[in-house]
């Protein structure tokens, strides 16, 4: 007898089997950023998930493709903390933001964890569209939720992502590149 459902009609090991390691990234306690290079245009999209505790109250993670420092970034996002909401937007700007990390005081030994898509990174026929949805949790004074979209007015196919925070990252914090299979 057939299930019925979403769950039937899944196929979970096709699923699981769609995502490959690019690279990763371990943070060692110091300010500054890091490149992932070279990255292969074999894939349909790129995935970066991240679990990062900030050795400071608060700060925020940034991404660049292909070193662009222009402002051909534009961004809108979505913030929420469980008794107020906001909204941010910028047309042209020189990042993308993915994520405020533990911001308005949070102590400094939670994770902020995301999961950041780029779609078609690799095509050379459109701009690039990113999306990231994000959070931490403060124990008992509170936490927050992001969600982050936004693009890149470029054309070019992406081969580097230049990620930046404006804080330092505590030692053990991770940050892990995938590629996507397509169908």
């Amino acid at each position: 007898m057939p299930i019925l459902g979403i769950i039937a009609s899944q196929d979970y090991t096709r699923i699981t089997s769609s995502y490959e390691s690019i690279a990763s990234y371990t943070g060692n306690g110091s300010t500054g950023s890091f490149t992932f290079s070279s990255i292969p245009a074999t894939y349909s999209h790129l995935q970066l998930r991240f679990a990062i505790v900030p050795s400071t109250a608060a700060g925020a993670f940034y991404v660049r493709l292909n070193g662009d420092t222009a402002a051909n970034y534009s961004r809108h996002g979505l913030l929420g903390n469980g008794t107020a909401a906001s909204a941010a937007g910028a047309a042209s700007t020189s990042n993308m933001p993915l994520s405020i990390m533990s911001a308005g005081g949070a102590v400094a030994t939670y994770p902020s964890v995301g999961i950041v898509d780029l779609i078609d990174y690799a095509s050379t026929t459109k701009y690039k569209t990113i999306r990231a949805i994000s959070g931490y949790d403060n124990n008992s004074t509170g936490g927050a939720i992001e969600l982050d979209s936004g693009s890149w007015r470029s054309t070019s196919a992406v081969t580097s992502l230049t990620f930046y925070y404006d804080y330092n990252v505590a030692t053990g914090s991770t940050i892990a590149l995938y590629g996507i299979k397509g169908a």
